[in-house]
């Protein structure tokens, strides 16, 4: 048997989702048809040990012989009160399934969380070693974007944001901020080593002009 479950992954990956499972009869009465469980197994579940799940099942509410009245204002019975009037037969199966944080706490959060705590440490790199401090924030930066596409193809394609979503946009701000510090230190702090870095940058771009221009020549 196969059922619809609609649920919500604005709190993805820490999501807990509540599928129910409804059999119904809309051709007979209660008076004509009765369901109810079988007192002994009514409901038996896989083992919720099994690591390869990525939900482990928390709750199972079983509802039986629930009446829906022809004059209420349920869904069911305004698509059945043209056709008969009366109570029905029903009972419905809740599951809770909520998802378990280790796959994404070791593959996402620990690892984004570390490259944060190395573009901070950049703080403890002298401005004037500027190659280095700028090698360890665009690395962080470069590493967190890659990682934030790679986490985007294993979730859910959904059209609003999602948990997940958010701690990897708040990481990668919190990377660009260490980048654009460095920058305004660099600008109004040591302005002549700014200048002496644009130099150093349009003397690298300069000789390797020249270097193209003579093997062309060549």
């Amino acid at each position: 048997m196969h059922f619809a479950c609609p649920m919500d992954f604005r709190m993805y990956p820490a999501d807990t989702q509540t599928c129910e499972m409804r059999l119904e009869s809309y051709g007979y009465t209660r008076a004509e048809l009765t369901f109810s469980w079988r007192n002994e197994s009514r409901v038996t579940n896989i083992d919720h040990r099994l690591a390869h799940f990525d939900y482990h099942l928390e709750a199972i509410d079983e509802k039986g012989d629930v009446n829906f009245p022809s004059a209420s204002c349920s869904m069911l019975s305004l698509m059945f009160q043209t056709f008969s009037k009366g109570s029905y037969p029903a009972i419905t199966l809740v599951i809770t399934l909520h998802r378990r944080l280790s796959y994404h706490l070791l593959q996402t959060y620990v690892p984004s969380s570390m490259f944060v705590i190395v573009s901070w440490l950049s703080f403890l790199v002298p401005p004037e070693s500027v190659p280095g401090r700028m090698a360890i924030c665009m690395t962080t930066l470069l590493t967190l974007t890659a990682m934030f596409a790679a986490v985007r193809q294993n979730t859910p394609s959904v059209s609003y944001v999602k948990g997940l979503d958010i701690w990897m946009v708040v990481c990668i701000l919190f990377v660009f901020l260490t980048l654009a510090e460095y920058t305004l230190v660099l600008r109004y702090v040591f302005p002549s080593l700014s200048i002496k870095i644009y130099q150093d940058i349009c003397s690298f771009a300069l000789a390797e002009s020249q270097k193209s221009q003579e093997l062309n020549l060549s």
